[in-house]
């Protein structure tokens, strides 16, 4: 398998479908947010409450040509809710999307690393002798992956609402959510109180999410005292041999180009796919 447009056709159909699930459980958690999705071309426009790092366009272009009024209706639905238009161009995207945005003023604003592997049966097998012991988040313990995940985050990109940004994920359709417990396993009852208890909360945390054979990892962070100590690659490891599990026959990781997360990706097989850009047109 190359990484050509029918892979990125893939990776991007299936991210698309994952943040639309997102957007619908962030409607069951906070009908108030006003979160709506909203189909532009053959892409999709996502609004999950304002000043959100999800809110933006995705996957357009990759089925059919964009036409102006594409950008036209994407504009206006972000305009609407207060919010800077964004689009993610994949660049195996039709050309007519880079053609459009130029035209229209639009900037680049970050780039994202887009990764990819093939997964099969070896991946479904147990780590040998692991340091850590990975177990999916159950629903009483939303908060406290939540807050895990945040406090992992915080170390890096500064303060973090780990409740509005990583708190969906729990509710999400086809997403799994993982804690990285030191040991044999997590205390009985650990709710996220137990995150004021130094030495007793979990190592770190990260999610998974499967569509049409495609493994999301994402939302992956380990808390700072725990660094260094193999909990990335553990809770890696233990989403490739879930995803393996349920048949899936690719998995993907998107990280920022030169973060330190990279290098365990790469240790782990993963490829670069393509690096994505995220347009953004000023007012």
């Amino acid at each position: 398998m190359f990484a050509d447009r029918e892979l990125a056709g893939r990776l991007e159909g299936a991210e698309v479908a994952s943040v639309k699930e997102y957007v619908e459980a962030v409607q069951r958690i906070w009908p108030g947010v006003g979160a709506a999705a909203q189909r532009v071309g053959d892409g999709v426009a996502v609004f999950a409450g304002r000043g959100s790092p999800v809110n933006r366009v995705y996957g357009l272009g990759m089925r059919e040509p964009v036409q102006e009024q594409d950008l036209e209706q994407t504009e206006a639905f972000f305009v609407d809710r207060g919010e800077t238009c964004r689009v993610d161009l994949c660049p195996l995207a039709d050309e007519s999307l880079q053609t459009w945005a130029m035209a229209r003023g639009y900037s680049v604003q970050q780039f994202k690393n887009v990764w990819w592997r093939e997964l099969d049966q070896d991946d479904a097998l147990p780590s040998p002798g692991a340091r850590f012991f990975i177990a999916e988040t159950l629903m009483d313990q939303a908060q406290l992956w939540a807050g895990t995940v945040s406090a992992g985050f915080e170390g890096v990109h500064g303060p973090v609402d780990g409740d509005r940004l990583f708190l969906p994920n729990v509710y999400k359709r086809n997403t799994i959510c993982f804690l990285a417990w030191e040991g044999v396993g997590p205390p009985a009852g650990a709710t996220a109180s137990i995150l004021l208890s130094p030495g007793r909360g979990p190592a770190g945390g990260g999610a998974l999410a499967i569509h049409d054979g495609v493994a999301i990892c994402f939302s992956t962070s380990v808390r700072p005292a725990m660094r260094r100590m193999g909990v990335q690659s553990a809770l890696l490891r233990a989403r490739l041999a879930w995803a393996a599990r349920s048949g899936c026959d690719l998995a993907t990781v998107s990280t920022t180009p030169g973060a330190a997360s990279q290098r365990n990706i790469e240790r782990s097989g993963f490829r670069l796919a393509y690096t994505k850009p995220t347009l953004i047109r000023a007012y």
